[in-house]
């Protein structure tokens, strides 16, 4: 494998083991709760008219349906290598009443189709991390190609804090995810450490409100989201 491309096959493989991810959802190790919240308030804020949603890296869209409840969601597709994962999530989204379209594909991969439909929202969550420089520059360019204008990117994701770097990371995330992450079992940490060591690429949030600029994006003043570790963190962008 060229070393500037990242291992979509490992990825693939470490989601695919749902039932981890699931447990990290579930106990909430990832803030997911509180990002999925802080969505719908800004969403339900600042668009007033139907939209439609493109969700890159979807998994099994689990808090999709509570966090949109109620909005002007007219369309949603989801994009997810895992169909373990989109196998759930059109259980999960049965009874919305937006439609729903899910696509097993490589998240970079659907960006990069020629005659994309141009959606009103982007949201990526905990998955462009996953992405070396080049790569995270170029989904900031084709994400905004992908857009109406006005139109948001919403991002959630790993983040080093100002000053980590990948190293000091490793070793603080890590140590956050042994610390924290007590409900999972001896393997299922191993594990899910071993993908942190091996996948893992976050940029800070200086360097991402810099590609997302380059690319055209505005940055919203704020953070929307950041927790107490400083790591798991929501970011809207403006096209």
């Amino acid at each position: 494998m060229n070393a500037q491309q990242h291992d979509t096959e490992q990825a693939k493989q470490y989601f695919d083991r749902w039932h981890l991810y699931r447990q990290i959802i579930g106990n909430d190790y990832m803030a997911h709760q509180s990002i999925h919240a802080a969505l719908r308030k800004f969403v339900v804020s600042r668009i007033d008219k139907p939209f439609s949603l493109l969700d890159l890296g979807c998994g099994d869209a689990s808090a999709i349906a509570g966090a949109f409840a109620g909005t002007g969601l007219q369309t949603y597709t989801g994009v997810d290598l895992s169909p373990a994962a989109l196998g759930q999530a059109a259980k999960n989204l049965e009874s919305v009443s937006y439609e729903v379209r899910l696509v097993e594909d490589d998240f970079t991969a659907y960006l990069a189709q020629s005659g994309l439909e141009r959606y009103n929202v982007i949201l990526s969550g905990f998955a462009l991390h996953h992405l070396f420089p080049d790569e995270k520059r170029e989904f900031f360019r084709k994400c905004h190609a992908a857009l109406e204008s006005p139109g948001y990117l919403l991002l959630y994701d790993v983040f080093r804090r100002e000053g980590e770097t990948r190293e000091d990371y490793m070793r603080a995330y890590c140590r956050h995810c042994s610390d924290r992450w007590t409900g999972l079992s001896d393997d299922s940490l191993s594990s899910a450490i071993e993908h942190i060591k091996e996948c893992d690429y976050p940029e800070t949030y200086t360097t991402i409100v810099m590609m997302a600029n380059e690319a055209g994006f505005t940055s919203e003043p704020a953070p929307l989201f950041v927790d107490a570790s400083q790591f798991h963190c929501l970011y809207g962008f403006r096209a």
